[in-house]
């Protein structure tokens, strides 16, 4: 877990306490105009639930592709139930205990940050 606080905190992303039935983390990034939550770990701290329903839906994610890449990414090390791929899908957070899976998991989403900042960053003409 404190990996997970490290590497929010170095990339700019906010970590709130949540107040859901199972309080818990929530990491965000905050960029054009949205609060993007990127995955929610519940207070026993056994599954990390990756919000992709919510990503699906923003604007940056018009472009299928940006999405499957996350997706696919994530589920090389975490396989994920293509139903659950529009909700909120759960990932094992002991499963991040491993450098290689947490390098490759993080990884996945630095390219989304990146492409969220990126689509922030660009002139409307440009923008898709």
């Amino acid at each position: 877990m404190c990996h997970l606080l490290s590497w929010a905190t170095e990339r700019g992303l906010r970590v709130i306490g949540t107040d859901a039935a199972d309080p818990g983390l929530a990491w965000h990034l905050d960029a054009l105009g949205w609060d993007y939550t990127l995955f929610i770990a519940g207070t026993r701290l056994r599954q990390l639930g990756l919000s992709f329903g919510n990503l699906k839906n923003s604007p940056v994610f018009d472009d299928p592709a940006r999405f499957a890449a996350l997706v696919s990414a994530i589920s090389e090390h975490f396989p994920i139930e293509p139903g659950r791929v529009e909700k909120c899908s759960e990932i094992p957070l002991a499963g991040l205990t491993d450098d290689a899976t947490f390098r490759a998991f993080t990884a996945a989403w630095d390219d989304i940050i990146m492409d969220i900042r990126r689509a922030g960053s660009a002139p409307v003409d440009d923008m898709p």
